[in-house]
C-alpha cells in the first residue's frame, strides 16, 4: 500500500498558461513528443529554445518540463536542477510556481531526502493548483509529515485529502476517516479547534464531522461550556446541512433537558399487546426473576446493602413511534437512568437514538443495526453487537484456524448493510483479503443464484474458455460420468465463508454450495446460529461454526432457581431479558451519580461489565461483548479452542 501510495505522490504533470501563442505551440509539439516516449528528441527540441527570445514565464515553463522529462527518466539529480531553474522566474504564474515547488518535492522525496522534501511541500499554494494536482501535493504533505513525525501537518493533509466526501456517510466510507480521527484527537485540546477553525470557511463536510466528535468529547470529558461553543460554531457555519442541523438540534436539546434523575429508577418498553406480545411476556418473566433474586440477596446477611430498583413498564404495540414516544415519557415522568427494551431490531433502533438524545443508559435485547460511530456508551446490546460478532469472527485465533480469505454472503437489509460495513471496516485492520462479497434477498426459499454468483458461476462470459475446455472433457467421458449441475467448476478462492444468517436462512443456503459442487466449505455465523433446528441439521450442512456466549460462562444456579419459581426452564427470551436486568444494575449499582451528565461520565469511564451471559468490556467509546468462536459437532454445541494449541489450520 505504501509503494502505490508514494508513486501517486511522486507523479508530475505539466502546466500550460497564459504565453505566446508561438510558444505554446512549440510547448505542445514537445509534449506530444514527449508522450510518445521520445525523450532525448524531446529534450533536444526544448534546449534549443534560445533563453534570449522568450519572457520570464516561457523560460519557467520551459525549465520546468525539462525537468519532468528527467524525472521521468529517473535522473532526479538533474531534474530538482531544471525544476530550481524554473523557479528563478516563475513568481509571475502563481499556478506554475506552484507546480514547480510540487516537483521539486516529488523528486527530493524519490531520493529519500525527506527533510527537502518536506520544506518544499509546505511552500506549495496547493489552492492555486488543479484539483488532480491538489490531491497530489495532499497526499505526499501526508506521508512527508508520517515520516518525519509531524502530527500537526499529518493531519491538516487528511483534512485535505477528504475534503471532498459529500455527505457524513460518504467521510465514513472514505478510506482516510478513521486515520484522521486517530490523528486529530492525538492534538492537544487546542490545537484540534484551531484547525477546525481554520477550515471554517471552506465548509468541508469532513470538518463539520469531526466538530461533531470534538463536541461530544468535550460533553462527556465534563467540559460542557466548550461543547456548547463547538455546537454554537457548528450552526454558525453548516447549518444548510441537513446533517450538521439534525445533530446540533439533538445535541442541543440533550444538553438543555438533563432533567431530574432517579439513580434506581428502570424503565422496561415491551410489545404487551398484538402478536408480539406472547414475546413481550416472556420478556418480562425474565425481567421479573432478575428482581427476585435481587431482592433475595437485599435480604440475605452476605453484608451487601443495595438499593431495591424501581421499575416502570411502557407498552410499544410494536410500534417504532410509540417506543420513542415511551422513552421520553419514561424520562420526563419518571427520571429513569435506564431503560431495558429492544425485543426486535426495528423497535430497539428508535428507542435507543431517543435515549440517547437524554443521556440514557439503553439495554437492547437485540442487536442495533446502525454504524459504530453512531454508538456510545449509553448502549450495550445484551445478544452481542454486530461489532462484537465480527470482532470476534476476526479473532487472531479465528484467522490463525481458517486463513485470511475470506467471502461474504450477507442479507438485503439494514442488518446486512451494519454487517458488511463492519466487515470491510475489520478486514482493513486486520488485513483479510475480501475475495468474493455477494448479497441475498431476504424471505425466498431459492438461494442457488446468489451462492453461484460468489462461486464465480454466474459469469460465463469471462470464463468462456475455459467453460469450452470444460465442455469438451465432460462431452469426452459421455456417460462414465456421474450427473453434473454446471459445466464449470467453482471459484474457491477463499478460505471460509461469513454467513450472518438467521438458522432458517442459513440451513437453505448452505446447500447450495453442496449443490454446485463447493465441498467441505468451513461457515461461521452469529449467536443465532445456537439453534435447535440448525444443530439437528448440521451433520448434512457440514463445517458450521459460529461466535456466541461462552457455554461455560452462564451461572449454572440461575437455571435451577428459575426452575424452581416457574416449573420450567428458561428459553432464549427470558435468559436475554435477565440478563439485561442484571448488567443494568450492576451497571447503576456501584455508580454515583446525580444528574445525567455525571451517569454519562461515570459509564465512559467503566472498562468492564459482568453479566449473566457474558463479560462486556469498553473499546473505543462503545460497548462490546466478548464472544465465543464455538462449533456444531455430533448435534452439540461446543468450544472451537480449548487451548491455544487449538487454534491450527484447518486441513481442508
Amino acid at each position: 500500500m505504501t509503494f502505490i501510495l508514494v508513486l501517486s505522490c511522486s507523479q508530475v504533470s505539466l502546466i500550460s498558461g497564459q504565453y505566446s501563442e508561438g510558444f505554446l505551440r512549440k510547448i505542445e509539439e514537445i509534449k506530444v513528443i514527449y508522450k510518445q516516449g521520445e525523450n532525448e528528441l524531446a529534450l533536444k527540441r526544448l534546449n534549443n529554445i534560445n533563453d534570449q527570445t522568450i519572457n520570464p514565464e516561457e523560460r519557467a515553463m520551459k525549465y520546468n518540463l525539462i525537468g519532468v522529462i528527467y524525472f521521468s527518466d529517473f535522473n532526479y539529480q538533474s531534474a530538482i536542477t531544471n525544476f530550481n531553474e524554473a523557479l528563478v522566474t516563475a513568481d509571475s504564474d502563481p499556478s506554475l510556481k506552484a507546480q514547480v515547488k510540487l516537483n521539486l518535492a516529488s523528486a527530493y522525496f524519490k531520493l529519500g531526502r525527506a527533510r527537502e522534501a518536506f520544506l518544499y511541500i509546505q511552500d506549495v499554494n496547493y489552492k492555486v493548483l488543479k484539483p488532480k494536482e491538489a490531491k497530489k501535493h495532499h497526499h505526499l504533505s501526508y506521508v512527508l509529515s508520517q515520516q518525519l513525525n509531524n502530527n500537526p501537518v499529518a493531519t491538516k493533509s487528511l483534512f485535505l485529502l477528504t475534503s471532498d466526501v459529500k455527505s457524513f456517510q460518504d467521510f465514513r466510507n472514505n478510506p482516510y476517516s478513521e486515520t484522521l480521527i486517530d490523528y486529530f484527537f492525538k492534538l492537544d485540546e487546542s490545537s484540534r479547534l484551531r484547525l477546525l477553525q481554520e477550515f471554517e470557511k471552506e465548509r468541508f463536510i469532513n470538518v463539520a464531522f469531526m466538530g461533531k466528535l470534538e463536541a461530544q468529547k468535550l460533553y462527556y470529558s465534563g467540559q460542557k461550556g466548550k461543547a456548547r461553543d463547538v455546537v454554537s460554531w457548528l450552526s454558525n457555519y453548516y447549518s444548510d446541512i441537513e446533517e450538521v442541523r439534525a445533530f446540533v438540534s439533538d445535541f442541543s436539546f440533550r444538553m438543555e433537558n438533563y432533567s431530574k434523575i432517579n439513580p434506581n429508577a428502570i424503565g422496561v418498553i415491551l410489545p404487551l399487546t398484538g402478536k408480539k406480545a406472547s414475546f413481550g411476556k416472556k420478556a418480562l418473566k425474565g425481567i421479573d426473576a432478575a428482581l427476585s433474586d435481587v431482592i433475595a440477596m437485599n435480604s440475605t446477611d452476605s453484608g451487601l446493602k443495595l438499593v431495591k430498583p424501581e421499575i416502570y413498564t411502557k407498552n410499544s404495540f410494536d410500534s417504532n413511534i410509540v417506543g420513542a414516544m415511551a422513552v421520553r415519557e419514561l424520562v420526563e415522568k419518571n427520571f429513569v437512568s435506564v431503560i431495558i427494551g429492544g425485543l426486535f431490531p426495528d423497535t430497539a433502533k428508535e428507542e435507543y437514538l431517543e435515549a440517547k438524545k437524554f443521556g440514557v443508559l439503553y439495554i437492547s435485547l437485540s442487536p442495533i443495526y446502525l454504524p459504530k460511530d453512531e454508538k456510545n456508551h449509553l448502549l450495550i446490546e445484551i445478544p452481542g453487537s454486530v461489532e462484537s460478532q465480527v470482532s470476534a469472527a476476526f479473532s487472531d485465533p479465528m484467522l490463525t484456524r481458517f486463513g485470511t480469505k475470506l467471502a461474504v454472503l450477507y442479507p438485503q437489509s439494514e442488518g446486512g448493510d451494519a454487517y458488511i460495513n463492519e466487515v470491510w471496516r475489520q478486514a482493513k485492520a486486520k488485513k483479510i483479503t475480501l475475495t468474493s462479497i455477494h448479497s441475498y434477498q431476504k424471505n425466498i426459499t431459492d438461494y442457488r443464484e446468489p451462492v453461484e454468483k460468489l462461486l464465480g458461476l454466474r459469469f460465463k462470459r469471462e470464463r468462456d474458455e475455459e467453460y469450452r475446455i470444460w465442455s469438451d472433457i465432460y462431452k469426452l467421458q459421455g456417460k462414465r460420468i456421474v450427473r453434473r449441475v454446471q459445466t464449470l467448476s467453482p471459484i474457491i478462492d477463499f478460505d471460509w465463508v461469513f454467513l450472518p444468517a438467521y438458522p432458517h436462512e442459513a440451513i437453505q443456503i448452505i446447500p447450495a454450495f453442496n449443490y454446485f459442487d463447493a465441498l467441505n466449505i468451513h461457515f461461521v455465523g452469529g449467536p443465532s446460529w445456537k439453534s435447535r433446528s440448525i444443530v439437528k441439521e448440521q451433520k448434512d450442512l457440514g463445517n458450521l461454526h459460529f461466535v456466541g456466549d461462552d457455554p461455560d460462562f452462564i451461572d449454572s444456579e440461575f437455571r435451577t432457581r428459575y426452575f424452581k419459581r416457574y416449573s420450567k426452564s428458561p428459553k432464549l427470551i427470558e435468559t436475554l431479558s435477565y440478563d439485561a436486568f442484571n448488567v443494568s444494575f450492576k451497571a447503576l449499582n456501584n455508580l454515583k451519580f446525580e444528574n445525567r451528565e455525571q451517569l454519562e461520565i461515570s459509564l465512559k469511564t467503566r472498562k468492564s461489565i459482568r453479566g449473566l451471559t457474558g463479560l462486556w468490556y469498553m473499546k473505543d467509546g462503545v460497548w462490546l461483548k466478548n464472544l465465543t468462536p464455538l462449533t456444531i459437532s455430533r448435534k452439540k454445541v461446543v468450544k472451537l479452542f480449548n487451548s491455544s494449541q487449538d487454534a491450527e489450520p484447518v486441513k481442508n
